[in-house]
């Protein structure tokens, strides 16, 4: 194959953000219409090319340290042999995934950078226009694990891979069902005051856990249930969304990572039927029907469900 390029949607995780971090522990996390795109060109050697910004033109990525080079390192030892008899130049584009200043959109950008590696990858190794979308989440969660130290539930490469609406049950062989048709409209992406690294979050956590441990049980507990009756209706959606957030916020102030609203957007609470922490910390939330007239509209991005995951793409990089 001269050419392939395909596209992979973006994620967010609704509710769950620690709770899938255990076994059988259930989170709710869908995929959006913002999508990066990637492009496999034939060449006579393996080089990849990034754009992060629409402002931007393709450039070569040199640093060998870099994410995208971890990952190609461990699929080609591990998953993918024999890569050295092919050969392409990658062309990867997260440009709907940042802001101009470079800012992350808070899209899940890395999982699903991860995903195009290994789209690609088993395409190119097995000769085959099929996506076999259980196998690339095999291989992606591997690798993607590997390249973060061993950390990563997994929920946001199965979202961007499955789209939809999904409901994912952490552990060390995660699972994850694609639930039918949610009414999500109204909600918007609203950008917090600093970045926050999930890995650091994530550390955190496993720092507190066993001396939370009987806490972090009921919480399990109770999220479960919350994620089980979110797709009944837009109601009982809601509804769990609201309790959901009264946990991340008790569950972030005993682990000492806030998931509550800066002080300086106090004035927004009013503005809006719900501000929801989103992952773990503060750096994204989730607003549900905001007076837009009171919101910073350069940090405030409507959220468009996408029904559809990887899927094929006419050269766009």
């Amino acid at each position: 194959m001269d050419l392939i390029s395909f596209s992979v949607p973006g994620n967010l995780l609704l509710m769950g953000e620690y709770t899938i971090l255990e076994e059988k522990g259930l989170g709710l996390a869908i995929a959006i219409n913002k999508r990066a795109f990637f492009s496999f060109k034939k060449s006579d050697s393996w080089r990849f090319f990034s754009k992060k910004k629409e402002i931007d033109d393709f450039s070569l990525i040199e640093n060998r340290s870099d994410f995208v080079f971890k990952m190609f390192a461990y699929l080609s030892q591990n998953c993918f042999f024999n890569l050295e008899n092919f050969a392409y130049d990658v062309y990867i584009d997260t440009s709907n995934f940042f802001f101009n200043d470079g800012t992350k959109k808070g899209f899940g950008s890395s999982a699903v950078v991860a995903i195009g590696i290994v789209c690609g990858l088993f395409l190119i190794h097995n000769a085959t226009n099929v996506v076999e979308k259980g196998e690339i989440f095999k291989y992606c969660l591997e690798a993607y694990r590997h390249s973060q130290g061993g950390i990563g539930s997994g929920y946001d490469i199965a979202t961007s891979i499955f789209g939809g609406v999904i409901e994912f049950e952490g552990g060390f062989n995660p699972k994850c069902r694609q639930l039918g048709a949610v009414e999500f409209n109204d909600f918007y992406l609203m950008q917090g005051l600093q970045a926050i690294k999930t890995t650091r979050s994530i550390c955190e956590y496993n720092k507190h856990r066993n001396s939370i441990l009987d806490f972090i049980l009921k919480c399990n507990l109770e999220m479960k249930k919350l994620v089980l009756n979110a797709s009944n209706s837009k109601s009982a959606l809601i509804s769990s969304l609201r309790r959901a957030k009264e946990l991340g916020l008790a569950i972030g102030e005993a682990i000492g990572v806030s998931a509550a609203l800066p002080s300086s957007f106090d004035h927004l609470l009013g503005q809006c039927d719900l501000i929801k922490a989103l992952g773990a910390g503060n750096e994204t939330f989730l607003v549900y029907r905001p007076n837009i007239e009171a919101f910073n509209l350069s940090k405030i991005i409507p959220i468009v469900l996408e029904n559809e995951g990887i899927k094929f793409e006419s050269d766009k990089c």
